[in-house]
């Protein structure tokens, strides 16, 4: 016969649980409970489903890994996201519904001496070199003006300077004035001289004709020549237009 009474139940947290009975752990979402003897005995719970993916996640307020976002390198990975591989700069992954694939990245070797290799890059690359251009230092990847063609654009790429006009939109127009090297239909520019919108001026080879500038485009015309009042007009060498004969001179026919 036993002098005291044996405990039948269990208090946990202040609630009370009859010997045997089966309770969820009140400070683990994740541990089932059975009452023994008085006291607790808890354990985790069973993840039963089978995972069928190489990087699980445990969602917030589940207790089981799931298929879908990926867990690596102790980083959340959203589905169908690429990343870089934290510990391979030369890996590019991405996570496919729970598992982590990697495509491995092979570098060309660097056309120089002395290559190297910055922090987090996986290929290694050539030192970035300074330019001298006409007694001038540049940068490595530094764009500059040239310095005696201010239409020429230059950049300077690990010591060597490569040069190209300065690109320029293009313009509805023939002869288009030229103004911060570009084309501009505000103006003409005809047999090397610039001429402004509207104005008129002699044709530079042929005196006998007269042009005019309209909005980026020359208009070349004869001289207008005034009526004479004789019958039979006469061209004078050396003169644009016809002319009357001088009635002051002697006529001259055959050899009288």
């Amino acid at each position: 016969d036993e002098c005291c009474p044996v405990c039948q139940s269990c208090f946990v947290n202040g609630r009370e649980y009859r010997e045997g009975q089966a309770f969820p752990s009140p400070n683990d979402a994740c541990s089932d409970c059975v009452c023994v003897n008085g006291r607790a005995q808890c354990q985790k719970r069973s993840c039963n489903s089978l995972v069928q993916c190489t990087h699980p996640v445990v969602g917030e307020g589940q207790c089981c890994p799931v298929c879908g976002d990926c867990m690596f390198d102790q980083r959340r990975i959203t589905n169908g996201q690429r990343f870089q591989n934290p510990s391979n700069p030369c890996q590019t992954c991405y996570c496919e519904n729970g598992n982590v694939r990697c495509d491995t990245t092979y570098c060309q070797p660097p056309n120089c001496l002395n290559p190297v290799r910055k922090e987090g890059q996986c290929c290694q690359e050539c030192p970035e070199e300074p330019c001298l251009f006409e007694n001038q230092n540049y940068n490595h990847g530094q764009q500059f003006t040239h310095p005696s063609q201010s239409c020429t654009l230059c950049a300077c790429n690990n010591g060597e300077v490569t040069c190209q006009p300065q690109p320029c939109p293009s313009v509805p127009c023939r002869q288009p004035a030229i103004e911060r090297c570009c084309g501009t239909c505000t103006g003409c520019t005809y047999q090397g001289q610039q001429y402004r919108n509207g104005a008129e001026f002699p044709h530079p080879s042929d005196r006998c004709r007269v042009c005019s500038c309209r909005n980026g485009n020359v208009m070349c015309i004869r001289r207008p020549c005034p009526a004479l009042d004789c019958p039979n007009p006469v061209r004078v060498s050396g003169k644009c237009c016809p002319e009357c004969p001088d009635m002051r001179q002697p006529c001259t026919y055959g050899s009288e």
